[in-house]
């Protein structure tokens, strides 16, 4: 049973330290606003160039995360920004992103690679005072990948 738990100990965390450390050596951000349409780099760190690739949504785009070793797409990702973590989880970064639901609002959520595919481990609604807090400390975050 001790076996079983340890993954999600593990996942929680590191939710909670990449929550907590905003901005991080090496971490990086993608926005809406970027013009790029992909980031190539080696994510995993196994000396083969990996991507993330945005295709346009509404308020907020839909990225997807690719293998380049395998050529697998670990998942998708809508959002209006992206940060990537210095921090990883089996390899790869743990990803934050932020989705815009309307004026003032959004949601903040934290993604990690589970061995198969990048999954949705936590989600929290932020609004109000707690948004303006927010992207100040995203905005010490540097723009594209380092």
């Amino acid at each position: 049973m001790r076996i079983r738990l340890l993954p999600l100990v593990l996942l929680v965390a590191t939710t909670r330290q990449a929550a907590s450390q905003i901005a991080s050596p090496g971490d990086w951000k993608v926005a809406i606003t970027d013009t790029r349409e992909s980031v190539a780099r080696d994510f995993n760190q196994d000396g083969t160039v990996d991507s993330l690739v945005r295709r346009e949504g509404n308020s907020n785009c839909v990225y997807g995360i690719f293998d380049g070793a395998t050529e697998t797409r670990l998942g998708e990702i809508e959002a209006s920004l992206v940060v990537v973590r210095a921090r990883r989880l089996n390899a790869w970064p743990v990803i934050q992103t932020w989705v815009h639901m309307g004026a003032g609002a959004g949601l903040y959520s934290t993604w990690v690679y589970d061995g198969h595919e990048y999954v949705n481990l936590a989600q929290v609604p932020v609004e109000g005072e707690g948004m303006e807090q927010l992207f100040g400390e995203l905005d010490r975050i540097p723009a594209g990948s380092p």
